[in-house]
């Protein structure tokens, strides 16, 4: 993806935070984030097991295994967003209900035991959660 193009879907990922509505620009959320990730390393991320997902459990994911630094990054983005005043899509997951986890798009999946390393994040701007995406921000980790 290119910043600033709009497209339909995201390349695999998995969401650090559920979609969220802020009354502040992405350059704002961007400045209050920045601190959070320039004092996190880049670390691995690793699939776990598939699952479905979703209101009638039709979305095949795989769930990644337990990663105390997604979680802390989780919390830390969420306690950023909160503060700007958010207005989250779908309350239940975030906080205790967060399931870090791949969407398989298509043929494109991450497959249990697959691994990757973190070495930066994204802000993703969209009207709404079915609307195109565009990337507003690419934040690096501390390396």
């Amino acid at each position: 993806m290119a910043f600033g193009k709009a497209e339909k879907s995201l390349r695999l990922h998995c969401m650090l935070l559920h979609w969220f509505w802020l009354p502040t620009s992405p350059l704002e959320l961007v400045q209050h984030l920045w601190p959070v990730f320039a004092e996190t390393k880049p670390f691995v991320i690793e699939s776990h097991y598939p699952a479905l997902f979703g209101k009638q459990n039709d979305i095949p994911v795989h769930r990644l295994a337990p990663s105390p630094v997604l979680k802390w990054l989780h919390g830390r983005v969420l306690d950023v967003v909160d503060q700007l005043g958010a207005e989250h899509t779908e309350p239940c997951y975030i906080g205790s209900g967060y399931a870090p986890h791949v969407t398989t798009q298509g043929e494109r999946s991450f497959p249990p035991g697959s691994t990757h390393t973190v070495r930066a994040l994204y802000v993703v701007e969209t009207s709404s959660p079915s609307a195109p995406r565009t990337i507003a921000a690419r934040i690096p980790l501390c390396e």
